[in-house]
C-alpha cells in the first residue's frame, strides 16, 4: 500500500459533492428525480441502459468519468439508506475490489459492496432492477 493511493481515496471522498453535483449536470434526468431513494436507482439503471447498450460501449475510456458519477450516486444512495462507510482495500492485490472504492457495514452486513461494479453489472444483466434488488438484499427485504 502507498501512501498516494490512500491520499487519492482521500481526495476523491472529499469531491464526493463536488463529483455528485457535476453528475446531476450532465445526466439523462431531472436532477429533482434523484433525491437518492430506492425508486432513484431504478431511473439511474434505465439511464445507465439507454446510455450503454453493450458492455462494451462502458469500457471505453472515454466513459470513466461518466462511470465514477454514477457509481458515486449509486453508492451514497446505498450508504444513505442502509448505513455503512466509503473504504478501499490496498492490502491485498487479489482482494476482489482492490483498489476501488466500496462501501462497507451497508445494512450492518459483513459483505461489502463495490458500487462501480454493481453500474457494470446492472449494464451486463440488462433487468431494469439490479440496483433495488441489491440494495433490498442490504436492507433486508425482499424484491
Amino acid at each position: 500500500m502507498k501512501a498516494e493511493d490512500i491520499t487519492d481515496f482521500d481526495a476523491w471522498l472529499v469531491h464526493m459533492d463536488h463529483a455528485l453535483t457535476d453528475f446531476f449536470g450532465w445526466i439523462d434526468i431531472d436532477p429533482v428525480l434523484l433525491d437518492f431513494s430506492v425508486e432513484s436507482l431504478d431511473r439511474i439503471e434505465e439511464s445507465l441502459l439507454r446510455r450503454y447498450p453493450s458492455m462494451e460501449s462502458l469500457k471505453d475510456k472515454k466513459e470513466s468519468q461518466h462511470l465514477d458519477g454514477y457509481a458515486r450516486y449509486v453508492g451514497e444512495t446505498f450508504r444513505k439508506l442502509a448505513g455503512g462507510v466509503w473504504e478501499i482495500r490496498l492490502d491485498d492485490p487479489n482482494y476482489a475490489f482492490f483498489g476501488i472504492p466500496q462501501i462497507n457495514n451497508l445494512g450492518g452486513q459483513k459483505t461489502p459492496a463495490c458500487p462501480l461494479i454493481l453500474v457494470s453489472t446492472s449494464v451486463s444483466r440488462r433487468t431494469g432492477k439490479f440496483l433495488r434488488l441489491v440494495l433490498s438484499s442490504y436492507l433486508g427485504k425482499g424484491p
